[in-house]
């Protein structure tokens, strides 16, 4: 006799019980795998694209303290192995900036970020409004 299977072959209800419960565990659980692997991924890319902003923006401020900023030439490009951060500004007022980031990983991920600074050449300090 088989515990699986009575004498008829017919199987026992606590045998498709069992196997349908481990069935059901591994879907869920390659689910629960797929979905963590996507979080990673987006968070990952987050990461990436806040990573090259502030590095931008640092690039950006030093820039602007520099001798070699020039309001007539309002676009600029910082590179990383990631990826490069495209900045396009705009005088609103007096020592007051609109700009415009364009944020492009290798990967493919693009973001746009629009800020406005208010900058001084004596500590380059940027005041988000």
């Amino acid at each position: 006799m088989n515990f699986l299977r009575d004498d008829q072959g017919i199987i026992f209800p606590w045998a498709i019980s069992i196997a349908s419960l481990i069935l059901l565990v591994t879907l869920f659980t390659v689910q629960q795998y797929k979905n963590q692997l996507y979080s990673t991924e987006s968070i990952k890319h987050y990461y990436q694209l806040q990573n090259m902003f502030n590095y931008g923006q640092e690039q950006f401020l030093e820039l602007y303290q520099g001798s070699s900023f020039s309001l007539a030439e309002n676009n600029y490009t910082f590179h990383l192995p990631i990826g490069s951060a495209d900045v396009t500004c705009e005088e609103v007022e007096d020592h007051m900036y609109k700009c415009t980031w364009h944020i492009t990983l290798k990967s493919g991920t693009n973001k746009t970020i629009q800020k406005i600074y208010e900058l001084y050449k004596t500590d380059a300090i940027a005041s988000v409004l």
